[in-house]
């Protein structure tokens, strides 16, 4: 697999068939990627909204389902901010995009409740392509956060997002 853009399609290896992760989803690997390479220092919204030029209204609802996770922690006030609930090491990025991406938005026949394709009854492209997701996941199961932030690639995520 790799990648071709942030957020844009993962190549699976079968010709024209890609996944997608949603820019909540990518936007949120941001947070906890910035969060872990600042040695859980407390950081507010404002500052890594800025560093990756995310809208401060929409990194929130992006902080606001970390929170909800309990992968951060939110404090208000004039201390205020956001810091990792966990250890990077504990945080998979497989696990991460599971609980924030929408897991039946690969193909329409994934949604029982939206499906309208004739031959979903007996199709077997369903099975392969669930299988392929969840080989997607599988391989970022075993990729933390911490695997994303050491050593050298601190430093340079670090020159990156403005410190």
């Amino acid at each position: 697999m790799r990648a071709r853009s942030p957020s844009g399609p993962w190549d699976l290896g079968y010709p024209g068939v890609t996944m997608r992760i949603t820019k909540h989803t990518d936007y949120a690997l941001r947070v906890l990627l910035y969060l872990a390479a600042r040695d859980h220092a407390r950081v507010t919204s404002k500052v890594i909204a800025e560093a990756h030029g995310i809208s401060l209204h929409h990194l929130h609802k992006i902080v606001r389902a970390l929170a909800d996770l309990e992968l951060v922690h939110l404090y208000r006030g004039p201390t205020g901010g956001i810091e990792l609930a966990q250890a990077p090491e504990a945080i998979s990025v497989g696990a991460v995009m599971r609980e924030l991406d929408d897991l039946d938005g690969l193909i329409e026949c994934f949604d029982r409740e939206t499906d309208a394709c004739v031959i979903s009854p007996v199709c077997g492209l369903k099975g392969a392509l669930r299988d392929a997701q969840e080989a997607f996941y599988a391989s970022l199961d075993v990729v933390t956060i911490a695997a994303l932030t050491k050593g050298r690639k601190k430093v340079r995520l670090r020159n990156l997002t403005g410190d």
